[in-house]
């Protein structure tokens, strides 16, 4: 465990991942206590900061107003239709709910439908496979660990 938690460790948790897991209500309606983290406040904030890059008011607009009112449930967020997500199969690809019940909070309604847009996809593993397969022939099968890597990262 040890070694895939060393493996793991900056790849789910970085400011991106935690602000998409914030801005799920899937997630987070499900367990409130998650605004109370300091990590995932840390992530949310530099999200915003990096989101609203030069933009004060948008950045003070969706950290200190907006957030607040979709944690309190407040405005379109307390209708009964926007609790209903969580007896479907919730994608947050979509992003849809956000479109539907974020109209009062439009900074963290265009941050939130932008971070749960990203595409999530194993591409980026594939093509380090790919790298690893053109390196990694019968020829070269006894390149240690570090040099293999370093191989496919060039």
């Amino acid at each position: 465990m040890a070694v895939i938690e060393k493996k793991m460790n900056g790849r789910l948790d970085s400011p991106l991942h935690l602000t998409a897991f914030l801005l799920n209500p899937h997630y987070s309606y499900a367990n409130p206590s998650i605004f109370d983290e300091p990590k995932m406040n840390e992530a949310f904030i530099s999200c915003v900061e990096q989101f609203y890059y030069h933009d004060e008011e948008k950045q003070e607009q969706a950290a200190n107003f907006e957030l607040k009112k979709f944690q309190n449930r407040e405005g379109p967020f307390s209708k009964k239709l926007a609790r209903t997500f969580q007896n479907y199969d919730y994608n947050p690809g979509r992003a849809s709910w956000w479109r539907l019940y974020g109209t009062e909070t439009p900074a963290l309604q265009k941050m939130a439908t932008r971070i749960l847009s990203l595409t999530s996809s194993s591409s980026g593993c594939e093509r380090n496979w790919s790298g690893f397969e053109g390196i990694h022939t019968k020829k070269r099968n006894r390149l240690t660990t570090t040099r293999l890597n370093k191989l496919v990262y060039i």
